[in-house]
């Protein structure tokens, strides 16, 4: 075989061996947790970056940096103790103190799976009431009693799905940018000039904020996801490159969503603001394109959120039947959920997210970063955490 063939094949096996590495597969399943309803919608995006001008083209790069630095820290820490669990992570990381922890973690966890939970609903249930003339409540039982037999019967289904979904809405995503920038109504290079919107001093200080408390309400989930996924970390480089991977998408489709509202200023006062920009710009097949996966994700949101809760309390509902034991679980977080999703889907993010933002700030974020500096960044040697396996080794024995 020629040199040349040699090095093309070498090429092609480097390629595949990149798209198929570990450290890949954590940062796209880090994005595809972020690429949920609330993000396809674009009410996230207009509440914490749109609505600060053009520093709404800087803060996602600030906010992923936050949550792609704690990212690391987990993701290494695990590789270092050999751990391929997030209960595992949990445990040790926050040795010798995880009972506190665990119990402020489950807190936090409840809160976010009825904001998470109820944003879905109400993203699914209204789109769906728009496509059929259904009230909202019934699209909203719709939706909850799908999920359900989904659950229950046709789980895998959805999680082979999911990355499929996640790469066809970031296509849309990036579709419905191009296009919004084409309308008349677009102000993008007018607004360039308004002192209001373009590097406004007075609008850092908020932005600052705003991108802290973003990065803070996506921590729980984020890391939730990413430590299922860190078996096969070869090296500290790797945990880098997963971290870096994430912080790049997850920045850049932000930016996007920014870009895309910067010059439609009166469409971020909307629940859904890309929905409403999406109907504005009148294209049949990508209007429908974006109904249907929006659909899909609100769906296997659901299923994921639903499947922690099911796991957390099970064993505290006294019913024999396991099947029985799951529909009575799901249903009655589910009617919560949709109680909640009846404020709509401004309140939630505005104020749900945000109050979820600041209470993960000091409970979650500034913990692993203080814990993670000791474990990770001043353990210059990589070696495992002795202290925490001895701790929960004799725990275990009490």
């Amino acid at each position: 075989m020629k040199k040349g063939g040699v090095n093309k094949m070498t090429e092609k096996v480097n390629k595949k061996n990149v798209l198929l590495s570990t450290w890949m597969g954590i940062g796209a399943t880090w994005f595809g947790v972020h690429m949920g309803p609330g993000t396809a919608s674009g009410r996230q995006g207009a509440t914490f970056y749109s609505s600060y001008g053009t520093w709404g083209f800087i803060m996602p790069f600030i906010a992923m940096a936050i949550l792609g630095f704690v990212v690391y820290l987990v993701v290494e820490y695990m590789r270092r103790n050999n751990l391929n669990r997030y209960i595992d992570f949990f445990n040790h990381f926050f040795s010798p103190y995880e009972k506190f922890f665990s119990i402020l973690f489950d807190i936090l966890f409840f809160f976010t799976y009825f904001m998470i939970t109820g944003a879905a609903l109400f993203t699914g249930g209204q789109i769906l009431s728009d496509q059929s003339g259904f009230p909202y409540m019934v699209s909203v039982l719709l939706i909850a009693v799908i999920s359900i037999l989904l659950i229950i019967y046709g789980e895998r289904v959805v999680r082979i799905a999911n990355s499929f979904m996640t790469w066809l809405m970031l296509l849309i995503i990036v579709l419905l940018m191009i296009f919004a920038l084409q309308m008349p109504e677009n102000q993008f290079v007018a607004n360039l000039q308004e002192p209001e919107l373009a590097w406004n001093m007075k609008l850092l200080p908020g932005a600052l904020m705003s991108a802290v408390v973003y990065a803070s309400f996506q921590v729980t989930g984020c890391i939730g996801s990413v430590a299922s996924v860190t078996e096969g970390l070869k090296s500290k480089n790797e945990s880098k490159k997963a971290a870096v991977f994430g912080w790049l998408s997850n920045s850049v489709l932000l930016l996007m969503i920014s870009i895309m509202h910067f010059g439609l200023q009166p469409y971020l006062g909307e629940q859904m603001p890309n929905y409403s920009i999406l109907q504005a710009i009148g294209k049949p097949i990508l209007y429908w394109a974006y109904v249907i996966l929006v659909e899909l994700a609100v769906i296997s949101s659901i299923i994921g959120m639903n499947n922690g809760v099911a796991k957390r309390i099970d064993k505290y509902v006294k019913i024999d039947n396991v099947l029985v034991r799951n529909v009575v679980i799901n249903v009655a977080f589910l009617a919560v959920a949709a109680f909640v999703s009846r404020v709509g889907l401004t309140a939630i993010v505005n104020v749900g997210f945000t109050y979820l933002g600041y209470s993960c700030l000091p409970f979650v974020i500034i913990p692993i970063l203080v814990i993670g500096y000791k474990k990770v960044l001043k353990n210059k040697s990589g070696e495992p955490d002795i202290a925490a396996k001895e701790h929960l080794a004799k725990r275990s024995t009490i």
